[in-house]
C-alpha cells in the first residue's frame, strides 16, 4: 500500500511546485508591467471607457459580494 502512494505523492508535490512556480513567474510580469504602465502614465489619470468603467464597478460588487458571503 505505500508502495502505491508513494510515487503519487511525488507526481502531486512535483505537480504543486511546478503550478506555484508559474503562478510566481505570472504575478512578477504583472507587476513588471504595471509598474511600467505606472510610470508612463506618471500624474495623468487613467482614462477608462465607459465600457470598461462599467467592467471595473462590475469587478468591484462582485468583490464586495464574495467578502459579505
Amino acid at each position: 500500500m505505500t508502495g502505491t502512494i508513494f510515487p503519487f505523492h511525488f507526481l502531486l508535490v512535483a505537480l504543486s511546485d511546478w503550478l506555484n512556480e508559474y503562478q510566481q513567474d505570472v504575478i512578477d510580469y504583472l507587476s513588471t508591467e504595471n509598474r511600467i504602465l505606472k510610470m508612463q502614465l506618471k500624474d495623468r489619470r487613467l482614462q477608462l471607457s465607459d465600457y470598461r468603467l462599467g467592467v471595473a464597478r462590475v469587478d468591484e460588487f462582485c468583490k464586495g459580494a464574495k467578502e459579505i458571503n
